[in-house]
């Protein structure tokens, strides 16, 4: 038997079963050595931004905590959606009731001079109009436009845009991790900033409107602390809403660096290079026609108290008697001016970047030692490409630019010292 099974063995057989599995080995762990990075990239990145940024995001009732859920999960959802949305039309109501404006805090209705009955019930319903209607509508538009944007309209843009830019910046995905959570840091700060002058304020002066007075003293400070939670999840709202904003802005201009290195690096081919460009023309479509819209209304409705509040405190002409109060009202305009430039300054800075990508074309063929192995035909194609793209970051379907911005600022500044001057407030 043993000499049969001896003869029956093909000689070099079993070495060459052996080669053959050493092969099969050494591919599959050669293979799973190029995959490793990128999939512990990707591991990186969904566990340390994207899954606890969706959580934020449930908890604002703008998108459901779990993506894939299953249909209960997703009523939830809707459910938290409907009772953010109660919170706010409470917290527009109770501001009405209380007399609370978001630009000074607690005032009461001015009696009007006029003789005329019809003119003094057109002086209130106007200061009705403008004092709380609209500013509840433009942050009620707000965050529905917000709702439209992150639960109904598809919102896989932006999963992919983070996904790409941590790819391409495979060496430091923790500093990049880092980097988007100092905006939501920033906006975070903006929140307890604004929360502050909120308790702060209504522990200063009291409400004097006429049904706030009614009230007992237990139902006035329950309605009080009614008052400071529904105002909480007002600006968390808009906090989240800007926030998530200038994070897309900074990766998409992190995107475009990096892509431009690797041009100039010739570390990516041209034509790789023209997809990628066309891949980031569809983010910023995205940005400028879905996200922007809430967050044009957010800074418009940011600006308009930010000029009230500054236009109320320069017309006062007892700043030093009531010193707390009106160092309260100056540090609440400052948090107004915050919710404008954070947007503005990251959409502008993008705009910039945008520009600067033109001269890719131009960069690269004055670089002959880097390019050399390129043809010709590629460069020229290269600069063609790169000259004719016309890229910027949009707010109401107007770009933002550095020079914009600067304007705007020095407008506002003109505005408020003429009605500082020219008509001081009561």
């Amino acid at each position: 038997k043993k000499v049969r099974r001896m003869v029956l063995e093909i000689p070099g057989s079993r070495q060459d079963s052996e080669d053959g599995d050493f092969d099969r080995i050494s591919n599959t762990s050669f293979n799973q050595a190029m995959e490793e990075p990128t999939s512990a990239i990707l591991g990186v990145c969904k566990r340390c931004f994207i899954n606890p940024y969706i959580h934020v995001l449930g908890v604002a009732g703008l998108r459901p905590r779990n993506i894939d859920s299953r249909d209960c999960l997703t009523a939830l959802g809707h459910i938290q959606s409907a009772i953010v949305f109660c919170f706010l039309i409470t917290s527009y109501v109770l501001q009405f009731l209380c007399g609370f404006r978001r630009d000074r805090g607690f005032t009461a209705m001015v009696p009007s001079t006029s003789v005329w009955i019809h003119v003094r019930h057109l002086q209130r319903i106007s200061e009705i109009t403008f004092t709380y209607v609209v500013p509840s509508i433009l942050h009620l538009f707000g965050y529905i436009a917000a709702l439209t944007v992150f639960r109904v309209v598809t919102n896989e843009q932006f999963q992919s845009l983070i996904e790409r830019v941590f790819i391409v910046n495979n060496h430091y995905p923790r500093r990049l991790v880092t980097s988007c959570w100092m905006y939501k840091l920033i906006g975070l700060l903006w929140l307890l900033g604004s929360t502050c002058f909120v308790v702060l304020i209504t522990d200063k002066q009291t409400a004097t409107s006429e049904w706030f007075t009614k009230l007992s003293g237990t139902n006035q400070l329950t309605f009080t602390r009614l008052l400071i939670g529904t105002l909480f999840v007002q600006d968390f709202i808009q906090c989240i809403v800007l926030s998530s904003y200038a994070v897309q802005c900074f990766l998409l201009r992190h995107f475009l660096r990096r892509v431009k290195e690797k041009l100039l690096e010739n570390t990516i081919d041209p034509l790789e290079w023209m997809r990628e460009m066309t891949e980031f023309q569809k983010l910023l479509e995205h940005l400028n026609l879905q996200m922007s819209t809430p967050v044009s209304l957010f800074v418009i409705l940011n600006f308009i108290y930010f000029l009230s509040g500054t236009y109320y405190i320069a017309g006062r002409g007892d700043f030093a008697e009531n010193l707390e109060v009106n160092l309260l009202e100056v540090l609440n305009c400052l948090m107004w001016m915050l919710g404008i430039l954070l947007p503005l300054h990251q959409a502008a800075s993008l705009t910039t970047k945008c520009k600067e990508i033109q001269s890719c074309g131009h960069e690269i063929r004055i670089r002959p030692f880097l390019h050399h192995h390129t043809s010709t035909e590629d460069l020229n194609s290269v600069l063609i490409y790169a000259s004719s793209l016309r890229m910027s970051a949009q707010l109401l379907k107007m770009p933002i630019k550095g020079g914009h911005l600067f304007g705007i600022l020095i407008l506002a500044a003109v505005i408020l010292t003429t009605f500082g001057m020219c008509f001081p407030a009561p």
